[in-house]
């Protein structure tokens, strides 16, 4: 029998932030048909986050909205540990370019992530959801 190991992350969202978690929890529930756990969400949206451009990363950084939706109203969602490797490869590229002076709260990140899946096409998510559902494939990949 396989086990897979699950850890839950928190976020820290406003109430704008609620909303936008669970329209992209929404867009992606219709798109794969079924009803999916909201780690489901995190784990497709830090995927498309980890293939986005590092200048649109930083860009998103520094816009007004990415900031908009974080909060105090605290959340936890249970996912796979995959999520904190693609967090480490993700901070890892913002730290490596030189482009930030610290490197953003994880938090944010998570924010970003949701950015990316509300600007991925349909095939862009539908393509992440695979990868989610054959997981073995490294998280450190090149892409």
């Amino acid at each position: 029998m396989t086990h897979r190991s699950s850890r839950t992350y928190k976020l820290l969202l406003s109430e704008k932030g609620v909303d936008f978690f669970l329209s992209s929890h929404c867009r992606l529930a219709h798109l794969v048909q079924d009803f999916i756990p909201y780690g489901m969400t995190l784990h497709v949206a830090m995927l498309l986050l980890r293939q986005a451009e590092l200048s649109d990363l930083i860009a998103d950084l520094t816009e007004r909205e990415c900031g908009s939706f974080a909060g105090g109203i605290t959340h936890y969602v249970g996912t796979s540990h995959a999520v904190s490797e693609l967090t480490n490869v993700i901070l890892d590229r913002l730290e490596c370019s030189g482009e930030l002076s610290t490197a953003p709260p994880v938090r944010m990140l998570y924010i970003l992530a949701l950015l990316a899946l509300r600007d991925a096409s349909d095939q862009d998510i539908l393509a992440a959801v695979r990868q989610v559902a054959h997981s073995d494939m490294p998280v450190t990949q090149a892409t």
